[in-house]
């Protein structure tokens, strides 16, 4: 199955040589560095897209944006690292996902989730940032 590739700030990628949208290619689980590459794709994809985006499935993406408005406290730290757990096992990634969060800012909560793939001890690892209010914020 092919689906669109995405960069690691969640733009669609467009394949410099024919400057068409890129695509994932075939998704296989043979090695761990497809497997990386997978997970990885599908991961950005459930947490950069907002519940809804997929008009035939409704219930893939996140609900991060839902947060804005809400106190920066550990409460909705947590609910953030539930949305990004829940919307990454709706993509089909059944690894093991761990998520930790902290405040960056009154406004600003960081997350880095951590992937099991492939081989014991290796770890897909990437951090996102949620704003509580309306400025956007730059991925890291």
């Amino acid at each position: 199955m092919n689906d669109i590739k995405i960069t690691d700030s969640g733009d669609i990628e467009i394949d410099a040589g024919s400057g068409d949208i890129a695509t994932t290619g075939a998704i296989s689980y043979k090695t761990d560095l497809n497997e990386a590459n997978t997970v990885s794709q599908l991961a950005l994809m459930a947490v950069k897209t907002e519940k809804g985006d997929f008009i035939t499935h409704p219930e893939l993406g996140s609900s991060l944006h839902t947060m804005l408005g809400y106190p920066n406290k550990p409460s909705t730290a947590a609910l953030g690292e539930s949305f990004i757990r829940n919307a990454i096992r709706a993509h089909g990634v059944a690894n093991k996902i761990t998520v930790e969060s902290w405040p960056t800012d009154l406004n600003t909560i960081a997350y880095e989730v951590k992937i099991a793939v492939g081989a014991p001890n290796r770890m897909l690892t990437f951090t996102l940032t949620q704003a509580l209010d309306n400025a956007p914020v730059t991925e890291e």
